[in-house]
């Protein structure tokens, strides 16, 4: 039992239950995605990412790790770069750390598993 009662649900995953496409492992994740506050934020944008979340909950932290070390390395790689013009570069830089802040997340959300709501295309 995932703690959820049926009418709770979008219908969208009533109907993969009833179709049989969520397993009963996705739905306790989807349970744990709905008691966390910034998990349910996230999910709540789009049947997208909340069917990333459902299959993979530990996504929002995986998503963190990668955006902390790709900012970590790229900041230490611009600053043995750029070395004394750091501060005067300021603007390139933080368009760097923009650029990887967007293209980890894309890339990690691109690339992980999703819960089968929708079905096959």
């Amino acid at each position: 039992r995932s703690g959820l009662s049926r009418d709770e649900l979008p219908l969208d995953v009533q109907a993969a239950i009833a179709a049989g496409r969520l397993s009963l492992a996705e739905l306790r994740n989807y349970a744990r995605v709905l008691q966390n506050p910034a998990l349910r934020a996230l999910a709540s944008t789009g049947a997208f990412l909340r069917d990333r979340l459902i299959a993979s909950p530990h996504l929002a932290t995986v998503i963190g790790v990668e955006t902390g070390v790709g900012l970590c390395t790229t900041m230490i790689a611009e600053a043995s770069a750029r070395a004394g013009r750091l501060l005067a570069e300021a603007d390139f830089i933080l368009c760097d750390l923009a650029l990887v802040v967007a293209t980890n997340i894309a890339l990690v959300v691109a690339l992980s598993p999703a819960a089968a709501v929708g079905g096959a295309p």
